[in-house]
């Protein structure tokens, strides 16, 4: 049972716990995204905050996938 939660980040060289940081960290920067992208639609004088637009996102994403590969 226990290989359930642990054969994911052991094939990408990490324990279970940096896993549940690093997803944790990813989830929390795209929710704070979608809210500064909702705010935006509604009000687009808004700007989006540089590190929460769609090219930080994926720029972040590959950097850190670079880091376990």
């Amino acid at each position: 049972m226990i290989s359930l939660f642990t054969r994911h980040p052991r094939s990408k060289g990490i324990s279970y716990i940096e896993h549940a940081k690093f997803a944790a960290l990813v989830g929390a920067k795209l929710l704070i995204s979608a809210a500064y992208f909702l705010v935006h639609a509604l009000l687009p004088f808004i700007p989006i905050r540089a590190d929460y637009n769609l090219e930080a996102m994926i720029s972040f994403l590959n950097k850190e996938n670079k880091k376990v590969s």
